[in-house]
């Protein structure tokens, strides 16, 4: 159930967070900024919770996280490089990310 809710929320706040950052006032880097900041507070509350609800609003917290870093992932690399180098700075970040995730689940198992 935990992560139905988290996807719930994750679909949510993609659509509201890349709206946001349609608007002049508000920067996409920023909204990365601070979601991936408040992303890595979530992760590092985990342990801390001692219940189903306090579980459930963190994981509630890290869905909304996620669709505002997601959302704006593939605005930012077209921002930064434009239209021309897109695809080469989307396979860069899907390799890094692939290589991130296979390496990172076994170090933390062997620490």
């Amino acid at each position: 159930m935990l992560f139905t809710y988290m996807a719930i929320t994750s679909f949510i706040s993609r659509n509201a967070f890349c709206k946001l950052g349609d608007f002049r006032c508000f920067k996409r880097f920023h909204l990365y900024q601070g979601g991936i900041t408040i992303y890595g507070l979530c992760v590092l509350c985990l342990p801390l919770a001692r219940s189903f609800p306090s579980l459930l609003a963190i994981f509630i917290v890290l869905g909304l996280m996620e669709g505002a870093l997601f959302g704006q992932w593939s605005l930012l690399v077209l921002e930064c490089c434009g239209k021309l180098k897109v695809n080469q700075a989307w396979g860069y970040i899907i390799f890094f990310t692939g290589v991130s995730f296979g390496i990172g689940s076994p170090m933390a198992g062997e620490i």
